[in-house]
This record gives C-alpha cells, structure tokens and sequence, in this order.
C-alpha cells in the first residue's frame, strides 16, 4: 500500500512538473529515490534464495572486512603492549636500547623477534630455529650454531664462553669480557645497554645480539671502542668536577673578608696549575692578576694598594713589604722571593718557559712558575711585569702564617 503511494505521488510531481520548475525537479527525485530502495528491498524478499557463487562473494567480502578489522586490532594492540607483552604473531620483540637501564619502544630500532612457541628467531638477515641437541638451523635446516654448557657457537662459527651465574651471564672471548646478559631480558656491553626483549632465555638472547650481530673480531673492537669513549667520559667529568671547584675558589679568594678570615688553605692546591694569567693588565690604572680568566687581585701603583675584584683595600704593597688594612706587617715578597713574617721561605716565582696542561692555561706559554717552600712547582705565570705581583697574591692567599 505504500509502495502504491509514493508510486502516486511520483506521477502527480511529474504532471506538475511542467509548470513546477526546479524546486518540483528537486523534490521528485528524493521521493524517487526512495521509491526505487523501497522497491529494491521488496523484489530481494520476493526472490528465492540466491545461487551459491553470490553467496560465497557476499560471504568472501564480509570475511575481507573482518580480517581487516582483526588486522588493525592487532597493529593497535601491538602498538600499545608493554614491556614484556607477547605481540599478535606470538612474538616478543628485541629493541634497541638508547642507555643503561632504559628501552626505547616505537623508536627505537627492531633487532630481532622471539617466538616461544615455534622456538624460532626473526631477524632483517634471515630466521633462525632451535633445533634439537642444542643445534640452531636456519630456514634451509643448515646449521648456524650451537648451544653448549658454558658457551655458544655463534654465527660466524667463532666461540663466545659464558661465565653462569643465577640472575645473568658474562659473555667472554677467552678472557675478555665483551657483555653481560640479564635474565629480565637485557643486554650490557661495554658499560651500556643496547638491547632489550620480553621473556627469554638469556642464552638464545646471547645468541641473538653477539652471535648473530658481529663476528668476534667486531665485537673486540666495539668493546675496545666503548671503554675508551667510558675513560674519556669520567676524565671529562672528572675535570669538570674539579673546574667547576676551582672557579669557585677562585671567586671565593677574591673577597677580601676570605682573605682576611685567613679561609684558604695553607698551601697551594695543585688543581691550581697554570692558572695565572698576565698581571700586567691595566684597568682604571691598576695592575690585575687573572686566574683562569676570572680578575682575583689587583694592585694600584698610585697608592700601593693592594685591592680585591672589586676595588676593596686588602693592604698595602709597598717597597716589597706586604702589609694588612692595619699596617701589620704579612711578610715581603722581593724579586719573587717569597718570605713570611718570620722572615722564612715559603715561595718563589722562578723564571723560564713553561708550557701550560690544565684548564685554561692548558698549551699556553708562561714565563714564570711559582714554587711552595719545598720546590714544587704550584703555579705557571705569564707576564711582561714583575712577576712580584702575582707572588704577592699567592701568598696573601696560602703562605700567611
């Protein structure tokens, strides 16, 4: 009955389309439209069942979508695991790790996959499978390993020994050690860690990422490699360290209260090598000496004073003779003889080339080196000056007794 309708509908819109114009046009074919659907769904119930082939294309193209479906599934569940979650293939990947302790997941690199069922090893190289008696086969069933007690046969066909303990495995060349295998599924070799997997044996993980990876030979000289950038690392903070310390002694020994309070130690400190720069530095008409770029002492010749950075009176510097704010008596400093109050000495500044090695007068030239009371060299000075100046400094700082 309302097929019959709209079927009526549909003629009175075409008779009245000839006076109508386009707003008739538009609403005919809408109602035409779903006339014809109607009609569509109508005949299908009508018609008998439909032959075989249409029914298996129906069946293959909803089977078509739901494998497509099941795929993303499986990219988003993968895509979204964890650490040690088993992926949809029924594999646990192997990742490369950006540092120690850490795994780098989505962008990082794949090195390999695990698959504990089918006891099988994906790499970008080829798949490899455990095999009986300890044997590792590749997809044409050669041999490409073997797994013994104490050690693998790797790739290569070259020998890779393990040191067994309860929670990890040192992986050895002879004597040289070259990694370590964790049993929570990871790798270190040569101070960091480089790859990580989910649930594993920590012997076919050896076998993964050192007996399929590199030759031996390789995998010496990625150690040699990793231990030497390990010293030079530590060398490098070491000496940062030890910078950092020194320019705040230095910022600390060119206020006069430190100097006052006598808060320095007593004697030179050997991090202070070859820190002196030029004393013969002019700046508002006073002489300066430098340590390391950072302005420590100066002297106005106007006056005699003896000032800190920042202009304070320290003492008075006169004839040779040291002297505090007060006019008592520290001790004399004469052609870089270096003496106390008591008249003993415990410092020269002696003339000669020297080159520099720390910091920043590290491959500099100086002109003078300044000695403690025993000889040993505490000191490097540059300068076109008296080297006086700079004695004076040093010994206003460590020799006041």
């Amino acid at each position: 009955m309302k097929q019959n309708q709209l079927a009526l509908k549909a003629l009175m819109m075409g008779c009245l389309m000839i006076g109508g114009g386009n707003s008739c046009y538009a609403q005919f074919g809408g109602l035409l439209k779903k006339a014809k659907q109607i009609a569509k769904e109508k005949v299908q119930t009508q018609q008998p069942m439909q032959t075989q082939p249409q029914q298996q294309q129906q069946q293959q193209s909803g089977n078509s979508t739901e494998d497509a479906m099941k795929k993303l599934q499986a990219q988003y569940d993968d895509d979204h695991s964890g650490d040690f979650d088993k992926k949809s293939d029924g594999s646990y990947w192997i990742w490369q790790a950006s540092g120690y302790g850490t795994r780098t997941y989505g962008s990082g690199k794949i090195i390999a996959k695990w698959y504990p069922d089918e006891r099988r090893i994906w790499t970008s190289g080829g798949s490899f499978k455990l095999a009986d008696k300890g044997r590792i086969v590749d997809e044409k069933g050669e041999l490409r390993g073997i797994f013994k007690q104490n050690g693998i046969v790797t790739f290569n066909a070259e020998v890779l020994d393990f040191d067994v303990h309860e929670k990890y495995i040192d992986v050895k060349i002879g004597d040289k050690l070259i990694g370590q295998v964790t049993d929570d599924g990871r790798v270190m070799c040569g101070g960091d860690a480089f790859a990580s997997a989910g649930p594993i044996n920590m012997r076919v993980l050896a076998y993964i990422c050192f007996g399929i990876q590199y030759s031996n030979q390789e995998l010496l000289a990625l150690c040699e490699k990793r231990e030497k950038a390990v010293v030079a690392q530590e060398k490098a903070d070491q000496e940062g360290a030890e910078f950092a310390e020194f320019s705040a002694r230095v910022t600390r020994m060119a206020v006069r209260d430190n100097v006052e309070k006598n808060g320095m130690s007593a004697k030179m400190d050997s991090r202070d090598y070859y820190k002196y720069e030029q004393t013969n530095y002019l700046d508002r008409g006073c002489h300066w000496v430098w340590l390391d770029n950072v302005r420590v002492c100066g002297w106005n010749p106007e006056n005699n004073h003896l000032l800190d950075r920042d202009y304070n009176r320290l003492g008075t510097f006169s004839g040779g003779v040291l002297y505090d704010r007060w006019g008592v008596k520290y001790g004399s400093v004469q052609g870089g003889v270096v003496k106390n109050r008591h008249g003993q000495v415990v410092g020269k500044a002696v003339k000669g080339q020297f080159k520099g090695t720390a910091f920043g007068g590290k491959d500099k030239d100086f002109n003078y080196k300044l000695v403690d009371a025993s000889g040993k060299q505490v000191g490097l000075i540059q300068t076109n000056a008296s080297p006086d100046l700079v004695a004076a400094w040093a010994f206003c700082m460590f020799a006041k007794k």
